[in-house]
């Protein structure tokens, strides 16, 4: 006799109690005890059986479960006839495709909810889920697309705690309502997640430095109206440790998913040397001197401010912001200017408009 493991090509012919006696058709005869714990349900009944343990009321599932006698049908007939348990209300959904490619683990496409909670709050994945019908189809990437997502995540989420206003009426009872769904802890005060796309520049302008990094959020004016009054010191200690989770968030998907040229590193140490032509010295003096004879507390101004001068010498906006870029971070391209500039210090900036330091 031979005792191969399979489990799809044995069957029970007799029991004596808790003993099931069993033949494969590899040859083999034996017995089991049932309490053991040896032994496995085959999948639709396995289903059934959990329904019933875990007293499920409803079951989301994907959609080749929900085929005419499929898994749901017959575990449904197994729950309701032997088990003695309504099947669970039903809830099919479309498969969850990852950058366009449909999952399988075995083929390595694939993302798990540890790795979702790496780059964003539980609540984020709840609500990726939870945002349209199940059956509509879903692509999921945790690259670029990521930051139009966890935005959207962002904004319902804050309009959930009257933090800001929604785009219209009919907007906020949706945000609300989808809210309720997702968060984890119902009742559970405001947490403090600052915009996430915003941190991703912040960080890497002001280093894993949480003080530093919210001095550039209030002075970016990204805080909400219960944390704009605030100093960093005046964060409880749960809202100190969403600010650190958040800032982690972002770092792990800086390391791990963030395109080039999203990535960028301030030369603080010497002046880069690039190439640039008369006009774009003229316009870095310029701008120099603006910043240097001027407080400017918000962006928006300094923007205004800077396209002023643009207009002023006839530059191509692209030009000139390519020179900031250059002097500062030696490349080509990075964040916009006028929030950029005004989240480093002012002195530093000033200087290495004028090449100087």
């Amino acid at each position: 006799m031979y005792e191969c493991g399979r489990v799809n090509t044995t069957y029970a012919y007799d029991y004596d109690g808790d003993i099931i006696k069993y033949r494969c058709e590899c040859g083999h005869d034996g017995e089991m005890d049932i309490k053991s714990g040896n032994g496995k349900l085959t999948w639709r009944v396995e289903w059934a059986a959990r329904w019933k343990i875990f007293n499920t009321t409803c079951e989301p599932f994907g959609k080749d479960h929900a085929a005419s006698g499929g898994s749901y049908d017959v575990s449904s007939v197994i729950s309701e006839k032997i088990f003695n348990y309504p099947a669970p209300y039903p809830v099919p959904y479309e498969w969850i495709t990852l950058n366009g490619e449909a999952m399988s683990k075995s083929h390595g496409v694939f993302f798990a909810p540890e790795e979702w909670l790496k780059i964003g709050p539980a609540e984020s994945l709840n609500y990726y889920l939870f945002r349209s019908k199940p059956m509509k189809a879903k692509d999921f990437s945790p690259k670029m697309p990521y930051l139009d997502f966890i935005d959207q995540f962002d904004t319902v989420e804050k309009v959930f705690y009257d933090e800001i206003e929604a785009p219209s009426e009919k907007e906020e009872r949706k945000f609300k309502e989808i809210y309720e769904i997702v968060q984890i802890n119902e009742g559970s005060p405001l947490p403090f997640r600052p915009p996430f796309r915003f941190l991703v520049n912040a960080y890497q302008i002001a280093g894993n430095d949480l003080e530093k990094i919210y001095a550039i959020l209030k002075k970016n004016s990204q805080l909400t109206k219960s944390f704009e009054n605030k100093q960093f010191n005046d964060l409880t200690e749960l809202e100190l440790a969403q600010y650190r989770q958040r800032v982690d968030n972002v770092i792990y998907w800086l390391d791990n998913y963030a395109p080039k040229f999203v990535k960028f590193q301030v030369q603080t140490k010497k002046v880069p040397k690039l190439p640039l032509t008369d006009e774009q010295n003229k316009f870095l003096n310029d701008l120099a001197n603006l910043i240097e004879n001027n407080e400017f507390n918000d962006a928006t101004t300094l923007h205004d401010a800077m396209y002023e001068i643009l207009e002023a010498q006839g530059l191509k906006p692209q030009k000139g912001f390519q020179a900031i870029y250059k002097m500062i971070l030696g490349q080509k391209q990075g964040p916009r200017a006028a929030s950029f500039l005004l989240s480093l210090d002012k002195d530093f900036v000033v200087k290495r408009l004028r090449q100087e330091a």
